[in-house]
């Protein structure tokens, strides 16, 4: 039996991390500790949008990322490890829990 985990989506910036989100984040959390290496955080921060388009991540994953949007990169299947983590490198520090 699956849990109904529909009974926490009136709480906002509740996200629940499922298996069909690690399925949808996986390239999204995999670019996010790519940011653990130096060449790749300068990489990134030499163009950003070239850099993501490396990664299989969709349209929306990338855009959250570019904005910084750490709700969204959750609702879109980052773990909040990865975000956490990468959040800490040069020119990604602005990645907060947005407020809602």
């Amino acid at each position: 039996m699956k849990p109904d985990f529909h009974q926490f989506d009136d709480i906002p910036g509740t996200t629940i991390f499922t298996m069909e989100k690690a399925r949808a984040g996986f390239h999204l959390n995999q670019f996010c500790m790519s940011l653990r290496s130096a060449e790749n955080r300068e990489r990134f921060l030499a163009d950003q949008r070239t850099y993501l388009d490396e990664w299989e991540m969709t349209e929306e994953q990338k855009q959250a990322v570019i904005d910084r949007d750490f709700q969204k990169m959750l609702d879109t299947g980052a773990t909040s490890t990865s975000c956490r983590r990468s959040s800490r490198r040069k020119g990604f520090h602005t990645c907060r829990p947005s407020a809602r």
